[in-house]
């Protein structure tokens, strides 16, 4: 009898599953993915039962709600997210562009391996931590190896939240944008004679 673990929500899947079970090339590595079965137990089981399964890890992945985390411990790490976006590198600025789109191609994610690039720029080991404030360790493509399988066990709802995140910060610096420039426009017109 094999005993299989089921996330219920996006809260107790983890980036690394979600990113194995999306680059899986079939159906059986995408059930490796979903239960942590290896390939043997996998190819053991009926058909109806893993079409269940992949089925109801999908309807998980989608439930739950996107939670933004600052800080988060996972296992005997620390990780924070960018305190300030304002204050980037210009090393993190280049490899978080880079790896945006290398994720995307015309309007789909089809590089998953870069999503979690991307997580290990936007959650980084903690260093120091004092009165609710943070230092993360100092942004390098050569740290990355350091903790990306603390970022890779992340819960799928802190990806989510950071996506919302930047949605939200994207939509402000759109409004504000577009209220400067009309402004602008405004009093540009009002000089005309």
């Amino acid at each position: 009898m094999i005993s299989i673990r089921i996330p219920k929500d996006s809260d107790s899947i983890t980036i690394g599953e979600y990113v194995a079970f999306y680059s899986a090339q079939n159906e059986v590595e995408r059930m490796m993915a979903a239960t942590g079965l290896s390939r043997q137990q996998v190819n053991g089981m009926k058909a109806a039962t893993t079409t269940e399964i992949l089925d109801y890890f999908e309807q998980a992945m989608s439930r739950g709600e996107a939670k933004h985390k600052r800080i988060l411990k996972v296992r005997d790490m620390t990780l924070g997210f960018i305190p300030d976006f304002n204050a980037i590198t210009l090393a993190e600025h280049v490899d978080m562009e880079t790896y945006a789109n290398a994720m995307y191609h015309e309007g789909k994610i089809v590089d998953y391996n870069a999503l979690v690039s991307l997580f290990c720029i936007l959650y980084r080991p903690v260093i120091h931590e004092h009165s609710g404030r943070y230092e993360l360790q100092t942004y390098s493509a050569d740290k990355v190896a350091s903790y990306k399988e603390y970022v890779m066990e992340l819960p799928l709802s802190c990806m989510n939240g950071a996506l919302v995140f930047f949605l939200i910060t994207l939509r402000e610096y759109v409004v504000s944008t577009a209220e400067s420039l009309a402004t602008t426009v405004m009093s540009e017109t009002q000089k005309e004679p």
